[in-house]
């Protein structure tokens, strides 16, 4: 390892900043996280599933207590709506090797390691100069400025740092949305979930899929809630429906979530009433604050500029098919460090980690259009598909790049 320890900024102080304050801070950096909201970060990403291998990884490198809720996925199983049976007919199955997490238990583990001192939140980064020595200079929103040898930027996909080193970024719709809800559940005998607890479920249908899997309960949850069903459904939504269903957005093709009007609630409404089956479509309806976001695209020409790096969402949007945000984020992370443990230069290391990182960035850009054209937008007739069939298709999807199965 290099003896050099830099001066490092992270802008974003989510999963992808705490990822990168904790993989730096152990390196010897000197890492400070600025924050923007003033208040703590929300459960807002309800549940993700990450590769189990990676999850083991990271608790034996004490990125995550041993202990960590977490619920084993074990299976994936792939049912369309029939109306002689309320969980629907069977056209796949396939194993899985992965777990599922809330977002804030997720967040909670990483923002712990990181010091008070290192997290200061309510300060926005407003503008990023350069001296003659290509140090970055920060000047915040309490007017003091802050000097960094580098910057991450780390501010997810409305990213304010990527604007200022590389101008406004288009974020493009998908041609679809996701509505997702949250619902707890107890322990109790009835039958409260429509999958077996380690499996995920998919419901697919024509313009669309559902799916759901069980996530450990909140910290909030009563002491019968054991744990919580997360849902989601992607629906195709062409932009004239879309500007309806989020009429209150500035931009309506913004990746953030919004809650129901309305014509939103009808819709969803009838999409549970025509194409996903009795048991699931009844749990489903009994959340009480479901929630809603355009799904999109977003990818960096460069990731380096100036000794500034982007990761995370900053860097590129995935879509969800191809694996969480989080599992990007924290190998971002963990790439950039390694590569600053070289003895080269800084402008050096980052040149040759942006070299190593955007071909990975763009095959899974590629990958998660592809999985998504595949499963929603340009899906097969789902009725006709038989199991053998299903697998002949999954494979062609793939086309051997499995990296998030792995």
């Amino acid at each position: 390892m290099t003896d050099n320890k830099y001066r490092i900024a992270v802008v974003g102080g989510s999963i992808a900043g705490c990822s990168a304050a904790i993989a730096l801070g152990r390196d010897g950096h000197n890492v400070r996280v600025f924050e923007r909201s003033s208040q703590k970060l929300q459960d807002r990403g309800a549940g993700i599933v990450i590769p189990a291998p990676l999850f083991e990884s990271l608790k034996e490198q004490r990125w995550l207590d041993k202990d960590t809720p977490h619920t084993p996925l074990s299976g994936m199983s792939y049912r369309i709506k029939d109306t002689s049976n309320d969980e629907g007919r069977s056209i796949w199955h396939r194993p899985l090797d992965a777990v599922a997490m809330r977002w804030g238990h997720l967040f909670e583990q990483l923002r712990k390691r990181v010091s008070d001192q290192d997290y200061i939140n309510g300060i926005n980064v407003l503008n990023i100069t350069q001296n003659e020595e290509n140090g970055q200079i920060l000047t915040l929103s309490d007017g003091s400025i802050y000097h960094a040898d580098i910057v991450i930027a780390a501010d997810g996909i409305h990213s304010r740092t990527r604007d200022l080193v590389n101008g406004p970024t288009t974020i493009n719709y998908s041609g679809y949305v996701l509505w997702r809800g949250l619902l707890d559940q107890t322990s109790a005998p009835t039958r409260q979930t429509p999958t077996p607890q380690n499996d995920v479920l998919w419901h697919p249908y024509k313009g669309g899929l559902a799916g759901c899997y069980v996530i450990p309960a909140s910290e909030h949850s009563t002491a019968a809630q054991k744990h919580t069903l997360n849902w989601g459904i992607y629906d195709k939504v062409d932009t004239d429906l879309l500007s309806k269903l989020l009429p209150d957005a500035k931009n309506p093709e913004a990746s953030s979530v919004h809650s129901l009007n309305d014509i939103a609630k009808e819709h969803l409404r009838d999409l549970l009433n025509n194409n996903i089956p009795a048991l699931s479509a009844n749990l489903f309806r009994q959340t009480s604050a479901p929630f809603v976001q355009a799904i999109v695209d977003l990818d960096s020409e460069t990731l380096v500029t100036s000794n500034i790096a982007l990761i995370g969402d900053a860097a590129a949007v995935l879509r969800p098919h191809a694996a969480s945000g989080a599992v990007k984020a924290i190998d971002n992370a963990l790439s950039l460090a390694k590569a600053l443990q070289s003895t080269s230069s800084i402008s050096d290391d980052l040149k040759n980690w942006q070299q190593q990182e955007l071909p990975k960035l763009r095959q899974q850009v590629t990958l998660s259009k592809t999985l998504g054209e595949g499963l929603v937008t340009s899906a097969p007739i789902w009725n006709d598909m038989s199991e053998t069939e299903m697998n002949q298709w999954w494979q062609a999807m793939l086309e051997g790049k499995n990296w998030y199965m792995k």
